[in-house]
């Protein structure tokens, strides 16, 4: 009786599993023969992706063939843990949210020469208002998110004449030229105009003989009073959406809500001008791999849609996808070198001097300071936004792009808060991340940044490539700071060529980390009294705070720390200081020289390490960090290192040959370890953070050839 009993509990369970198996199915999408009005099987396809997904339960197999889809794609189906729902693209298939006669341009006819001198384009364009939701935009408040030219991410400029000028800005503040291409969006009169780059011999590009992917609007005022920009889950605003749109209500804002989990995955599609982002998650559960995300302000934002829309995306993966905003590297650069030259211009009125940081077009400060539209904000983009909690970002490539993990990227959802009567907007920020094996290359400001609050954020195994600064700790907005906070194992690597660059043509130093606080810090209710009496700021991370260990940096004519102290309300002193960071068995490699006056300090390239506020050859005070095990040496022979970097057992090298790197001259991407290195014979014993000191100890080596220009 009891083998009985086993035998049909055995065939109980068996049976779900066979049921399961029997009935999910392959559906196919094929564009070019396929109908709506057939059955979805190989020999007779759907024609659109959404007939395919709203066909699709758990345990389907969506197949869409190689085409270029101009469709909004929402998936409303859940698949499971055991089953999930698999759409999966050919290779060569785009989604777009491009403007579908533009881009094909069947005839190439469709662009206007308004100006021939010049090389000024024009044609129609009319902008949809489509499914707002929640707001209701005029004709005349749109303008395209993004306009590309085959894959070049073009500026917008202001106004018409802006654009016949190349002139961004021209106020009593401001002189700002801008790059040599770019649109202007004319929405009372629904038209387009561009001035593309000059070719080879110095003539402009015609429009009709490239694919112009022009996006839809998206929708800066999203209710309750509020502007956050593009968060509207609107027509066009997402190539894929996952989850349901759900309107706000009352009860929602008021509720800290983890969207349903739908146990979907995406997998080898090319996502394309969306008005926002290329897959918009109303979701938990969700696997984003092998996709390309081009002329997309975001590649995979999570759930959060408007202030105090307090949902957030859980377990979700974004892995081997490649996410790019070219050129914005390559043009920030090329508009150095011109200004350097004098044939581009950028003044700062109130000093007469050239703008700080004069190639940041694409910062989110907005038109007034830089020049582009705030509500395009390339600065807060990037791979991902609005992380939530339980994210692993895994094996991408992110290049030519303003941020890659941007402030926006670690904040969860916005929260309101009223103290003493008075609301406020809190940043809640991510949690328990994973970031890892993901290359980095050629970004213009910060490669990661981990503020407002995020917690639990482990960074390994990555590498960072001529990027201007790849890992910000930077918070502005209070306590509490972003803690738990692991950044190991990563190699930071710059060319001499890119150093030099940014030393001697722009005059800026380079950093590996980035380090600071602002004095907006202590303006909040909940955030600690001001300091007094001379008394320094305290800036207390919780729990484990900031661990820095076991990477290798080499970053010719550069810094290892940048500290980014902003006095912005005028204390008569500001120096804080920071408990619970250390910084413990990296290898950095940098330029410095020691000055003919040591009374002034020591010197990078002519500029006193005081003026741009970096650590590695003169530490502006005691910053509280803690510094162990770590190995300096310098790139060049006549190279000098305050012994901080290099306190509790770390080693001060004079030059880059007794490291005994493969890469001697750092020409070369190979950067492992000789045997005889000090990396290998001088090694800090740490049961917490390792027993090797840098991220090419124990002889790893680099394979990846030398980073350049990611364009295909």
């Amino acid at each position: 009786m009891k083998k009985l009993i086993k035998i049909l509990t055995f065939i109980l369970i068996l049976i779900p599993a066979i049921f399961i198996n029997v009935q999910a199915r392959t559906i196919y999408v094929d564009k070019m023969r396929g109908s709506n009005i057939n059955d979805g099987s190989e020999s007779t396809p759907y024609r659109t992706i959404q007939k395919g997904v709203d066909n699709a339960s758990a345990g389907d197999t969506v197949i869409v063939k190689k085409a270029v889809y101009y469709e909004s794609v929402h998936i409303k189906n859940k698949g499971t843990a055991e089953n999930p729902i698999i759409i999966k693209a050919e290779e060569g298939t785009v989604v777009s949210g491009a403007d579908e006669p533009l881009r094909k341009n069947i005839n190439k006819n469709l662009w206007n020469i308004e100006d021939g001198e010049l090389g000024l384009y024009s044609a129609d364009l009319a902008l949809d208002t489509g499914d707002t939701e929640l707001v209701n935009p005029t004709k005349e408040t749109l303008f395209p998110a993004r306009v590309l030219a085959d894959d070049m991410d073009l500026l917008q400029y202001p106004s018409l004449d802006a654009l016949k000028k190349f002139v961004l800005n021209d106020n009593e503040l401001y002189y700002l030229d801008g790059f040599s291409y770019g649109y202007y969006y004319d929405a009372a009169n629904e038209k387009i105009y561009v001035r593309l780059k000059c070719g080879e011999n110095g003539e402009m590009q015609n429009p009709n003989e490239c694919v112009m992917k022009i996006s839809p609007t998206y929708y800066t005022a999203t209710g309750l009073g509020s502007m956050r920009y593009g968060h509207a889950v609107g027509h066009g605003s997402y190539n894929m959406l996952v989850g349901e749109k759900l309107t706000m209500s009352a009860a929602l804002a008021e509720t800290k809500t983890r969207m349903p989990s739908y146990y979907v995955e995406i997998d080898g599609f090319t996502f394309e001008t969306p008005g926002l982002t290329g897959v918009f998650l109303r979701a938990s559960d969700v696997t984003v791999k092998n996709c390309r995300f081009s002329g997309c302000r975001i590649g995979v934002k999570g759930a959060t849609r408007v202030v105090y829309d307090m949902a957030y995306s859980d377990n979700v993966t974004v892995e081997n996808c490649e996410y790019t905003q070219y050129p914005t590297f390559d043009e920030a650069q090329d508009f150095i070198a011109q200004v350097k030259k004098g044939t581009k211009k950028a003044i700062d009125r109130t000093t007469g001097n050239v703008m700080k940081y004069y190639w940041w077009h694409k910062k989110s400060e907005g038109v007034e300071t830089y020049g582009i539209n705030a509500d395009l904000r390339y600065e807060t983009g990037g791979i991902t936004g609005n992380i939530g909690e339980n994210w692993v970002i895994r094996g991408n490539l992110i290049s030519n792009v303003f941020d890659g993990f941007s402030t926006g990227a670690m904040t969860k959802y916005y929260e309101k808060k009223i103290y003493n009567g008075q609301v406020y907007t809190v940043n809640v920020g991510a949690e328990n991340i994973s970031i890892y094996n993901n290359k980095f290359i050629r970004c213009l400001d910060n490669c990661i940044e981990v503020e407002e609050h995020g917690k639990n954020i482990s960074i390994y195994n990555n590498e960072f490539l001529d990027s201007y600064l790849p890992l910000s700790w930077q918070p502005t907005k209070g306590p509490d700071y972003p803690t738990n906070i692991y950044i190991y194992n990563n190699l930071i690597y710059n060319t001499p060529e890119f150093g030099k660059f940014w030393s001697q043509t722009a005059q800026h130093a380079t950093f590996a980390f980035k380090i600071g606080v602002q004095t907006t810090n202590w303006t909040f209710p909940w955030s600690d009294s001001v300091p007094q009496d001379g008394e320094r700021a305290q800036v207390i991370l919780a729990e484990e705070g900031l661990n820095v260990y076991n990477n290798t940096v080499i970053i010719p004519y550069g810094y290892p720390i940048a500290l980014v102290n902003s006095n912005r309300h005028n204390w008569e002193t500001f120096n804080p200081v920071f408990v619970n960071m250390r910084m413990k068995n990296n290898v950095f490699v940098s330029h410095v020289k020691k000055a003919p006056d040591e009374a002034i300090g020591y010197l990078w390239d002519g500029v006193t390490a005081d003026t741009v506020g970096g650590i590695g050859n003169c530490v502006p005070g005691d910053t509280g960090i803690e510094f162990s095990g770590n190995i300096f040496s310098p790139d060049m022979n006549d190279g000098y290192v305050s012994t901080q970097l290099t306190s509790n057992g770390g080693v001060c090298l004079k030059n880059i040959e007794e490291l005994k790197l493969n890469a001697l001259t750092m020409r070369r991407y190979d950067v492992g370890a000789q045997e005889d290195s000090p990396l290998f014979n001088i090694t800090v014993s740490d049961k917490k953070y390792g027993d090797y000191i840098g991220a090419v100890g124990k002889g790893k080596s680099y394979s990846s050839p030398v980073c350049g220009v990611q364009k295909e």
